[in-house]
């Protein structure tokens, strides 16, 4: 008889080194699968924040307008508050004041002509 050079335990190895392939490109696969999932993930993500941002910043200069054209309104009043009491107590006459006088005065002598 001739005596075969073989393992008793080949089947069983083949089989173990096929399930070994077969769990590793399953492994492979699933984290290839994990890796898009968590890039798509990511990017709606930054997509979404970069949206948050966009809205907060808008919201941000909208106040900031506000708040100048405010800041303008009081400047205005406060002047023109301070003009009258000026004219009033001390007769000193604004531009505004100066200039409305000179285009009455000038009405007045085109119209005595």
């Amino acid at each position: 008889m001739t005596e075969k050079n073989t393992n008793p335990y080949e089947f069983w190895e083949k089989l173990e080194e096929g399930a070994e392939r077969e769990r590793a490109e399953r492994t492979k696969a699933f984290d290839d699968d994990m890796n898009e999932f968590s890039q798509k993930a990511h990017q709606k993500r930054q997509k979404l924040a970069d949206l948050m941002n966009k809205a907060m910043e808008s919201d941000k200069q909208d106040r900031e307008e506000k708040r100048d054209t405010a800041l303008a309104r009081a400047r205005a009043e406060a002047v023109q508050k301070v003009e009258q009491e000026f004219e009033v107590t001390h007769n000193v006459k604004s531009e505004k004041t100066k200039t409305l006088d000179n285009a009455y005065s000038a009405l007045l002598d085109d119209l005595m002509k």
